[in-house]
């Protein structure tokens, strides 16, 4: 709480948002709901699963290098499947990171409910992931 209220005194400082809104405590409280209402919505989504939306109903088959850093996107949410393109920073999750010890083709998880993060472990033929629609979680 404390955070939020120095970064809404500095905002306010910055942006214009308390002449804006009739003052710098209309705006203070402002911010800090605002602040509140983002974090709480971050917090449900990851509360609701501890992995991603279904991204596709099938592994990607991609050819990585020996010794190349990699991020997979987790969330289920990036437009550069497999790999993350930072949306995951919208639900509070976090790509899982690799690097490859040799150069060769591998099977990388679409669906985001394997159990071998980051490779396909044929989770996607399972009846949960095939009844679910593209971009949602998978019932518990």
């Amino acid at each position: 709480m404390q955070v939020l209220q120095q970064s809404a005194r500095k905002l306010c400082a910055t942006s214009g948002t308390a002449q804006k809104l009739g003052g710098e405590k209309s705006a203070k409280i402002y911010i800090i709901a605002e602040a509140k209402r983002i974090l709480n919505t971050c917090m449900c989504v990851r509360q609701y699963t501890d992995k991603g939306v279904v991204a596709v109903k099938t592994p990607f088959k991609v050819q990585l290098g020996e010794g190349k850093l990699y991020a997979w996107c987790s969330c289920g949410l990036s437009k550069k499947q497999p790999f993350c393109d930072g949306a995951h920073k919208a639900v509070g999750m976090t790509p899982v990171r690799f690097k490859m010890e040799e150069s060769r083709e591998v099977w990388l998880c679409g669906c985001k409910q394997t159990n071998d993060r980051p490779f396909c472990d044929g989770t996607h033929k399972t009846d949960a992931v095939q009844n679910t629609e593209l971009g949602q979680n998978v019932a518990a």
